[in-house]
């Protein structure tokens, strides 16, 4: 892997050195960081670039893949600090990381995981302790592609559909609070059948507003699917958000009917909307292999 950061300017270039200390710090035990995405392939686009008046788009981030020994090397309140530590450092992008051991990775590899071969391929190293060997990429053939996207999109759109009927069933029974955890996992169930079928990869989260940030960045129609441009919008959203964790566990959890209305006719919204999306992915595919 190349590990030339060359073609950004100086500021991101500190940006990355600093965020890469903050890594090491908090986790000694990473061995390789690199740096992929629109800031390695040299298009990323600063919130200057984009229109003040847009109705889509977002700056880009600095997507960056932690890898280390053993998967427990650093647990995930250490990522927490890690991201916690860079968020408040106030670069002129935030940090997005991931984090991996390398056996999970070099499986991806020798699987042909598009995903992993594409940072591994377009990726730059921003450290390397020379610790871990890479497995050799497999290519993976248009067919090999298509049949991986039409059955993420089988397995994981039918779960979207299937928790919202039955957020259906359990609204009709004024059950609130155990609707808004099946609307939570219709709406994250359709975020995660857009990420594997454009990209073959989803990440272990559950923030709905970390999913659609990663969702719009592929197809903007997403942008403005939970929108914030109210308290009533925003406070829904809350909601929506903290039902994962609250509508199960905390008993001061509620959610009020008209909010609930509200979110079920946006997540029906993000359901037609990755139907069409991931279709049209599809059947793209589909053409490639002709």
């Amino acid at each position: 892997m190349d590990s030339s950061i060359a073609h950004l300017p100086e500021g991101k270039q500190q940006d990355l050195a600093n965020v890469v200390a903050i890594i090491r710090a908090h986790c000694p035990a990473v061995g390789l960081i690199v740096l992929f995405g629109s800031y390695a392939r040299g298009d990323w686009k600063d919130a200057r670039d984009l229109a003040p008046d847009r109705r889509s788009g977002h700056a880009s981030d600095y997507d960056i893949l932690a890898v280390t020994e053993e998967p427990d090397d650093c647990d995930s309140l250490v990522w927490h600090q890690i991201g916690e530590v860079c968020h408040e450092a106030g670069f002129s992008a935030s940090p997005r990381i991931i984090h991996h051991d390398i056996d999970f990775l070099n499986r991806k590899l020798e699987l042909g995981q598009y995903f992993f071969s594409d940072i591994i391929s377009e990726g730059k190293v921003l450290y390397d302790s020379g610790d871990f060997s890479l497995a050799e990429l497999k290519v993976l053939t248009p067919e090999e592609r298509l049949d991986i996207a039409r059955n993420d999109f089988k397995y994981w759109f039918t779960r979207a559909e299937q928790f919202f009927e039955t957020h259906r069933l359990v609204h009709a029974k004024t059950w609130r609070e155990l609707a808004a955890f099946n609307l939570h996992q219709a709406a994250e169930a359709s975020f995660k059948t857009m990420l594997l079928v454009f990209t073959g990869y989803i990440p272990d989260e559950h923030y709905l507003s970390v999913l659609g940030h990663k969702v719009s960045e592929i197809d903007p129609a997403f942008t403005d699917i939970f929108p914030s441009a109210d308290e009533f919008q925003r406070e829904a959203f809350t909601l929506l958000e903290y039902a994962y964790i609250g509508a199960r566990y905390d008993r001061r959890y509620s959610i009020d009917e008209a909010s609930l209305t509200y979110l079920a006719e946006r997540v029906a919204k993000l359901i037609r909307l990755t139907r069409e999306s991931c279709e049209a992915k599809i059947e793209a595919l589909a053409r490639a292999c002709l």
